[in-house]
């Protein structure tokens, strides 16, 4: 088997500096495909269940 190395990751700019900005939302899949290239193992599969979605003009009900 082969070794697996980690490594110990530190933020560039430290939460306690007045340039940090906290926002939410963070989108960890995206962040680890930015830096890293990864992609989730399910990107290249078909969804189990497609929703059959009806077009908006026919969800409109007119009455007279």
């Amino acid at each position: 088997m082969s070794e697996v190395k980690t490594r110990k990751t530190q933020p560039w700019i430290p939460v306690g500096h007045p340039d940090f900005k906290w926002r939410s939302g963070a989108d960890v899949q995206a962040t680890w495909h930015r830096y890293t290239g990864w992609t989730p193992p399910s990107a290249g599969r078909e969804p189990v269940y497609v929703e059959a979605r009806t077009p908006e003009w026919a969800r409109v009900r007119r009455v007279k």
